[in-house]
């Protein structure tokens, strides 16, 4: 038996490995694999010529200077048949060409599921981007994702940065409901266990369950027609659009409470009154505790409050000094607070520890980029609830002036 029949076979597997690369190669890398294709022959050849030759001496002389040869080419195969060439993934996903590309992929994706299918199957046929090793999250288009994350620095989205996103599918909490205090008793009656009355409890069950949330735009013919020459301006438009009115419904959803189908999808907070003319309202005054206590508002509410707090104290009153005022950490301010008390003057204090979020993961934290296109309309959703688990932490005052 020929004693080099084990490597001669795994030279020639080889070879028809690196056969199955050349095929979808160009190149350097092709002309790379050609001449580890020529390498790996070359020590066949010389294996076999070896192993047929019947003069031990002169196959002595030869046999150490062709088995050197042979381990490094070995060697060499079995670290890797080719290097892969390095892939800048940022790069090519921020690309003007890759925009369109995209662009394509969402006017052709009926679902969500039909988007991711189709986008890793594009970024690996076009773009060289294995799916298997890419995470979706940095197949989207800088631009979009700059957008998602735009949406939560400074004070365009403040309030859904400030609570507690959990991922979870559903919370659930046990709030105490009753006002049973501990009872004091006497000397005398410290012996007699019989004596003591045990504490009753009633607790409410606080259930969040999310919903989807979606909204849709519709693009004409004119702009569809523009966008194909440019995928990359339009979609940016479309998440912006979209991103912006889908997180401005969650916010309002958090300050009005939202039932669905007698479940609580948003909890709505307890509400009470005040008169700005009067009196600055303090949240101490209102929650349980407001240990990370923030106070919500429009402009309008925002303006009145700081004037007549100027106007109680004589002096010039900042944003600072009208936030401790109100015995909170900060002051956000939101349009979302307009639509959610539906034209009467309020102010939200809540505990932002105590206020919960469900479903979804917040949108820029998590990968799924449900933007889905049928016939020229444009569809993004988020799968999310929310409320305060705490309700003594989450309160509205209106404002009777």
């Amino acid at each position: 038996m020929n004693k080099y029949a084990k490597q001669i076979q795994f030279f020639k597997n080889s070879i028809e490995g690196l056969k199955a690369q050349l095929e979808k190669s160009e190149g350097e890398k092709k002309t790379a694999i050609e001449n580890r294709i020529k390498e790996a022959e070359e020590v066949i050849s010389e294996l076999e010529a070896l192993a047929n030759n019947n003069d031990a001496e002169v196959a002595a002389r030869k046999i150490a200077a062709i088995e050197n040869r042979m381990l490094t080419v070995e060697n060499t195969m079995l670290k890797a048949n080719i290097a892969e060439p390095k892939i800048d993934i940022q790069k090519i996903v921020n690309s003007a060409s890759f925009a369109n590309d995209f662009f394509s992929v969402v006017k052709n994706s009926e679902t969500a599921a039909d988007f991711r299918a189709n986008l890793l199957e594009m970024v690996e046929m076009k773009h060289g981007i294995k799916n298997d090793v890419a995470a979706l999250k940095n197949l989207l288009p800088g631009y979009i994702v700059n957008e998602i994350n735009d949406a939560f620095v400074g004070r365009r989205h403040r309030l859904l940065e400030l609570v507690r996103w959990t991922n979870l599918p559903c919370y659930k909490s046990l709030f105490e409901t009753d006002n049973d205090p501990a009872f004091p008793y006497t000397l005398a009656e410290a012996a007699s266990e019989s004596q003591k009355a045990a504490q009753t409890r009633a607790y409410t069950t606080i259930t969040i369950r999310p919903k989807f949330i979606y909204k849709l735009a519709k693009i004409d013919r004119e702009l569809e027609k523009a966008g194909s020459y440019n995928g990359d301006v339009l979609v940016k438009f479309i998440v912006a659009e979209l991103l912006d009115r889908i997180l401005f419904s969650v916010e309002k959803n958090i300050l009005a409470g939202l039932n669905v189908d007698n479940e609580n999808v948003f909890v709505s907070p307890a509400v009470l009154d005040f008169d700005s003319s009067t009196e600055i309202p303090d949240a101490r005054s209102y929650l349980f505790n407001t240990d990370s206590a923030i106070a919500i508002m429009d402009n309008t509410m925002f303006v009145r409050l700081k004037r007549s707090a100027m106007s109680n104290y004589n002096t010039i009153i900042t944003d600072d000094m009208l936030a401790g005022l109100m015995g909170v950490q900060e002051i956000v301010i939101t349009n979302a607070a307009s639509a959610a008390s539906e034209g009467t003057d309020a102010v939200w204090f809540l505990n932002v520890n105590d206020y919960v979020m469900v479903g979804d993961a917040r949108p820029d934290q998590y990968e799924n980029f449900n933007l889905s296109y049928n016939k020229k309309e444009y569809l993004m959703e988020i799968f999310v609830g929310g409320g305060c688990v705490n309700p003594l932490n989450f309160v509205r005052v209106n404002d009777s002036n």
